[in-house]
Formats: structure tokens, sequence, C-alpha cells
């Protein structure tokens, strides 16, 4: 009897030794599996995707032959969504299409059987941009169609894997396309002027050229740029203004019916660059002159905003060579009527220079307003 029972356990033990080194096996196996997934599929997990501003033409325009920045009427900024690569993609619908994470919507922008193609990826000065054209759906290829996903479906199918792996990301700010504001846009007919304040004004000084959206609901007067730079989406005035014009948009207001924006019919060659390209200039040239900058319609506190900007992006090369920088301005009922630079260094132009040609070197043709290099810059200048 104690000889069966020695025997009866010997068994058992080795049965359970048998089990043991099935399991360790099967675990090893499973290990070496997901190793090996995650080595096959590691280039396409997505990590990452990029903030860009979408738009898509107004009705009228087609879209370019080459990627080039465009004048603001030709299109409707629809708001912001997400892309996968920070790339340029051009010629190439289906390759834009699958670059795109995530979509604004769009649907208010478009009549029935009616569909976006995004047709092109590129970078602005204010980030990237994705940019589409409107669509009949039975005007679409087949192959489009059946073949790849739509805006929509892309949208939903990474809706999911977008949340999860940028959650432990810094948190972004996306419009709501919803809560813009609804606004009417007028413009001066032929005779008359911009007022000097803003106030309700003879209804035949103006025609009216059709409603927009506007970012916020406030009174912007005296700063074209403030109140361009609150249009979310314009109404088309292709009917209105000849191919050599354009309209500068110089006030946002409220009256009774709502909120206004006012403009101007000017030449294209008759609009003065904007006060960032003046002083970009003045920096990277070392100019110590006084400079007219009244036209501008700038306060203190929205001159400093822009002369920081370039000075921490792409003016920083130039920005790097003053050991002590300062400007003096002069002003008139608070608006900076002059900007003169000041502390520029006798061989500042040298020192330029010699940045330049080291920064093309290393940049391999980029360009130094290209907002991309701005790191590298400030990496390589390390004082």
């Amino acid at each position: 009897m104690p000889e069966e029972k020695k025997s009866s356990g010997i068994g058992l033990i080795v049965v359970i030794l048998i089990i043991a080194a099935l399991l360790l096996n099967g675990l090893n196996h499973m290990r070496t599996s997901a190793a090996d997934l995650e080595e096959q599929s590691g280039d396409t997990l997505v990590t990452e995707t990029v903030i860009a501003h979408f738009a898509i033409l107004n009705r009228g325009y087609v879209r370019p032959v080459e990627t080039k920045s465009e004048a603001q009427k030709k299109y409707t900024k629809v708001g912001d969504g997400k892309i996968y690569k920070a790339e340029k993609i051009d010629n190439d619908d289906v390759a834009v299409l699958a670059n795109i994470a995530k979509v604004p919507d769009v649907s208010q922008y478009l009549e029935e059987g009616e569909t976006v193609v995004w047709y092109v990826c590129k970078k602005e000065a204010d980030g990237w941009h994705v940019d589409g054209e409107i669509v009949k759906k039975s005007s679409m290829p087949e192959e489009t169609t059946t073949q790849e996903p739509t805006t929509q479906e892309v949208t939903t199918e990474n809706e999911t894997t977008i949340e999860a792996t940028t959650a432990s990301q810094e948190p972004t700010t996306e419009i709501d396309i919803t809560k813009l504001t609804t606004v009417h846009f007028a413009i001066l007919n032929d005779g008359y002027t911009r007022p000097d304040v803003t106030k309700s004004e003879a209804q035949k000084k103006y025609t009216k050229v059709g409603d927009g959206k506007i970012y916020e609901a406030k009174l912007i007067e005296n700063n074209d740029r403030l109140v361009e730079k609150n249009i979310a989406s314009l109404p088309d005035i292709t009917g209105y203004i000849d191919d050599d014009e354009n309209v500068i948009w110089y006030v946002c207001k409220k009256e009774a019916d709502g909120w206004h924006i006012d403009g101007e019919v000017v030449k294209n060659d008759e609009i003065n660059r904007d006060f960032a390209d003046i002083y970009y200039e003045m920096l990277i040239n070392g100019d110590d002159s006084t400079v007219d900058i009244e036209q501008y319609k700038l306060n203190y506190n929205e001159l400093k905003d822009i002369i920081e900007d370039i000075n921490d992006n792409e003016g920083y090369p130039a920005y790097y060579i003053f050991d002590s920088f300062d400007y003096d301005i002069t002003q008139k009922k608070g608006i900076v009527t002059t900007l003169t630079l000041k502390n520029i260094p006798d061989d500042y132009e040298t020192k330029y220079e010699q940045i330049v040609s080291k920064l093309d070197d290393m940049l391999y043709g980029r360009k130094l307003t290209d907002k991309e290099t701005v790191e590298f810059i400030k990496k390589m200048l390390q004082k």
C-alpha cells in the first residue's frame, strides 16, 4: 500500500511538471507574438496628430494648378480638424484624404447631393491647411466612391484612435462651427470712403453682399487686421469686384438687425502691406530709421504682440544679433504713429549675412521664414 501511494505521488508530480512546461511555452509564445506584432505594426500605429485649418473654395472658383498661398476671398474657413502627418500633399486627392484624421462639420456649407473633395495639404504662415472644393456626388469618379472611404468614414473610423492616442498630449482647442455668429457683409459703393468713427450710416452708401460667420461677436474698429482675423467665413463677393480688386474689411459692429462687417473695395496694388511684413523687413535689414506706421491703426499692445511674435519666430536669426533689443514709438489718440528700432550693433549686417549663409547650408534650401525651422535655429544659436 505505501508503494502504491509513492508511485501515485511521483506520477502526479510528473503531470504537474508537464502542465507547467506547456504553460511556460505558451506564455513565451504569446510574448514573442506580441513583440513581433509590435515590431511589424509599429509604423502603422497612430501616435500623434496635427491640427489643420480646413477651408473650401467659394462657388465660382476652381482649384489652383499649383500649390500656393491665395487670396482669402476665394475660400471659406470651415473650422479646424486633424491630419496624421505634417507634410505637403498635392496633385493626389486620395493621398490627401488618407492623411485626414478628423474633419470639421461642413454640412451647413453643402446643398443636397454635394460633397467636398479635399485636394491639398500645405503649410502656411499660421499652420497647416487642408483645402477642398465642393462637387456633385454624381460627378465624383466611381473608384473614389467605391474604393476609398468618404470623409465622414475617415472621421468615424479614427475617432476612437485619435482620442486614445492624444489623451496624454496637451489639450487643443477646436472650433465648433455651430457656435459661430452669423454676420451681414456689405461693401462701400463707389465714391464713398470709410467713416472716421463707427456708426450706423445711410443704406445708399453700401451694397449688401451676403452673410458669413465670425468667431467672436464683439466690436472691432480701427484695426483691419483684427477684423479680418475674426472672420470665419465670407460670402461669395466675386460678382462685386473685378479681378484686379480686393476688399479690405474694416469694421465689425452690432446693428439693430444683427452683426455687420463693412469693407471697401481697393485695387490690389493699392493694398498696404501688413505691418508684420514692414517690421520683418526693418528687423532683417537692421533699419534704424523712423518709419511711419499710422496707417495700420495699431495700439501699443497690438504692435508689441506682433513684434514679439516675429522676434520669436521667422525673425529670430536677426533678433538674436541684438545685445539689448529695444525700440521707440510715438502715439496719437492711442494709435502708434511711428516706430524706430534701437541698439542695432555696428556689425549687424555682417553678422546677419554670416548667420543666414550658415543656416542656408544647414537647412537644405528650406526658407528661414518657415516656422518649422525655428526650433532648430534657436538650438543652433544658443547664446
